[in-house]
This record gives structure tokens, sequence and C-alpha cells, in this order.
């Protein structure tokens, strides 16, 4: 068996409108399953931070100013994939 492992983060707008659960719904549908979950709120640092591979792109500081809006939902997600078996 191996496992493939991802990262996601569910948005300020997402957040602010309620729509955790049938986010996490469709993850769950899709064979996903949580590893790790936490609710944060980042600081235009840490925003900054992340998003650093984007630094003076025009929509920059856009992004930073959306991320730290509000709070975010930031999770580990792993989705099984099974081989065939062996004899």
């Amino acid at each position: 068996m191996s496992g493939n492992i991802t990262f996601t983060i569910i948005k300020p707008g997402a957040v602010a409108h309620e729509h955790i659960g049938d986010i996490l719904k469709m993850i769950s549908e899709a064979g996903f399953w949580t590893a790790a979950m936490k609710y944060v709120k980042l600081s235009p640092g840490q925003a900054s931070y992340f998003y650093d591979v984007h630094r003076g792109k025009p929509f920059f500081d856009g992004l930073v100013d959306f991320m730290t809006s509000g709070p975010i939902l930031v999770a580990i997600l792993e989705r099984r994939q099974y081989g065939p078996c062996k004899s």
C-alpha cells in the first residue's frame, strides 16, 4: 500500500461563508482523510513568507491582504492508493 499526502487551505472567504463542512465532505468523498487540521489566522509576515514565490507579481499584495483578512483552515490530507495484490 502506498499513500499520497497533500496540504490544503480553506481560504478566508469560504470560512466566512461557512463552507468548511461542504468542502471537507467533498474532500472525504474524493477518497482523502484528514491526518491533521488547524484553524489559524495568518499574520502578514506569515502570508508573505508562504507566498514568497509570487513576490513581485502584481497580485502579491492583494493575495497577502486576502489571506490575512480572516481565519483559514489548514489541513494535511492523505489518500491511500492500493496496488495489485502480491501472492
